[in-house]
């Protein structure tokens, strides 16, 4: 779950909430009151928490971060193979100039082990 969103202006609801967002998709329904062209779309699976609530559960079991400023890992520039059917004629390519090993032991069907 992650902490999307807070509303502290007492103006659509009558105390301090906070949206969080789950993971599991579309689990649940839309708030009765979510006025669109103050929040925008609604996040699915997101629900509104009170003050308390939220306090009580997330701040003071102390199941909370914060992150801001984080400088990671650098990105990777990865290749690009363009659409599906690009990638599929390249990786067929390459595994055409694959040479296979010699039949083990010589005279049989089978693979030398590797």
């Amino acid at each position: 779950m992650a902490t999307v969103g807070y509303d502290d202006t007492r103006e659509v609801y009558p105390e301090c909430v906070f949206l969080v967002a789950n993971s599991w998709g579309r689990w649940n329904e839309p708030p009765k009151v979510w006025p669109e062209d103050r929040y925008g779309p609604w996040p699915e699976g997101s629900f509104w928490l009170a003050e308390d609530v939220y306090e009580q559960h997330f701040v003071g079991s102390r199941s909370i971060f914060t992150y801001c400023d984080i400088k990671g890992v650098p990105q990777k520039k990865l290749p690009d193979y363009g659409n599906p059917q690009d990638a599929a004629r390249w990786l067929k390519a390459q595994l055409r100039d694959l040479r296979m090993p010699p039949a083990w032991p010589p005279g049989s069907d089978q693979s030398r082990p590797v």
